[in-house]
């Protein structure tokens, strides 16, 4: 390809490809991602190094679960009733009411048990995490080209899920101390649906070989009161739900051929089941607005949802808002930026996802950069775009 004719996207992953060690290589080697990671720290209140712990090192958190939901509301319920109830002096004096309330309270304890959960896999520390690693990408890449001039034949920016906010901030809606707020706030808002009367996941489908046709995963989800949440290509899906009809629909697609993973994220992402959560962080979005925190992108940027190119703060709330809970769907986002230009396509962040999907899509149309290698560094990796000016 010649240097006057790349019209480049640049694209940032989402949450799926964490891994403790994320990010650790750049740390080490660039002051900007090293400042990217205080800048974080300091937005987000985790103190000194927080991020690095959580990123860097295998953590655990305690997570109490139980088998026994139904029992649990019941003496939850009753609970409730003896501690609002008006204390009966005739019947029983203060210290045997308080014996009853202690003794239920330990009934209720003795149902749950510790379970140890990875920290990077719990939602409101893997999406800050995945933001701030794919960000330092970010910094990092512009320390290694000439960024103006790379700027120059930007024709898009893109994000995948997730990744759509990292993607915003890179382009300028917002600064990164805002963007990371946001990503932290939005977990936080996604976390609150994460319950154990109802726990949902997301699972991953697709065939090597060919496309997935949507009537049949339609067909199995609507079984299965489940719903697709992202669409990549044609053969690569992620729907979500109910963690038990997540199982079940794993084993009927396996049994049909497909390669099904329940993916390491807490939560079914993009469905109608954080519509309420998309509710709440609109009104978020709409404070950020008042309190002018969001701008104009410097460069157009591809929604998930519509698969149509923003170039107006105003489009920014309304997307952001449908995109907790409406389809993902990068298969027609980068089918339009292939019909706008787009030529190259380079991957900024954590894995190589994205890139694998492009290559999928577009074989003998374009090139494809990922800026991810765990066995090089990205001096070497960034290479092909320095030859691209």
């Amino acid at each position: 390809m010649r240097k006057k004719d790349a019209v480049i996207a640049l694209l940032f992953p989402g949450q799926g490809p964490q891994r403790v060690g994320m990010g650790a290589d750049l740390y080490k080697e660039y002051k900007v991602v090293r400042d990217v990671f205080f800048e974080a720290n300091l937005a987000l209140g985790y103190g000194l190094e927080g991020l690095e712990k959580i990123c860097f090192q295998e953590r655990f958190v305690k997570k109490y679960v139980t088998k026994e939901p139904a029992k649990i509301r019941e003496k939850l319920m009753n609970l409730r009733d003896l501690v609002r109830g008006r204390f009966d002096a005739a019947r029983e004096n203060w210290h045997e009411h308080l014996s009853r309330i202690k003794g239920l309270t330990d009934e209720i304890q003795g149902h749950f048990v510790e379970e140890p959960t990875p920290q990077l896999n719990l939602t409101i520390y893997t999406q800050p995490a995945v933001a701030t690693v794919n960000f330092a990408y970010f910094r990092a890449l512009q320390d290694e080209v000439n960024f103006d001039k790379l700027q120059e034949k930007i024709k898009f920016y893109a994000g995948h899920s997730l990744g759509e906010l990292v993607a915003m901030t890179a382009a300028g809606v917002f600064s990164f101390k805002d963007g990371i707020q946001l990503v932290r706030k939005r977990a936080e808002i996604m976390g609150e649906l994460e319950d154990e009367d109802f726990k949902t996941r997301s699972l991953y489908l697709s065939h090597k070989a060919q496309p997935i046709p949507l009537e049949i995963i339609k067909d199995v989800c609507t079984e299965n009161q489940l719903y697709v949440s992202i669409q990549s290509t044609d053969s690569d899906y992620v729907i979500g739900g109910p963690s038990g009809k997540i199982e079940k629909a794993k084993k009927e697609f396996e049994e049909q051929g497909l390669r099904a993973m329940v993916l390491p994220i807490s939560g079914a992402f993009h469905t109608p089941i954080y519509t309420s959560a998309g509710e709440k962080l609109k009104r978020l979005l709409m404070e950020y607005e008042t309190e002018s925190k969001i701008h104009e992108p410097t460069t157009p940027v591809m929604a998930n949802t519509s698969a149509e190119s923003m170039s107006k703060k105003e489009h920014v709330v309304e997307e952001l808002y449908r995109q907790t809970h409406q389809l993902v769907r990068w298969k027609d986002s980068m089918q339009k930026m292939l019909n706008e230009g787009v030529n190259t396509f380079v991957e900024v962040g954590i894995g190589s996802v994205l890139s694998s999907y492009a290559k999928k899509m577009f074989p003998d149309e374009v090139n494809v950069i990922s800026l991810f290698d765990p066995k090089r560094a990205l001096h070497d990796t960034a290479r092909p775009l320095r030859k691209l000016f």
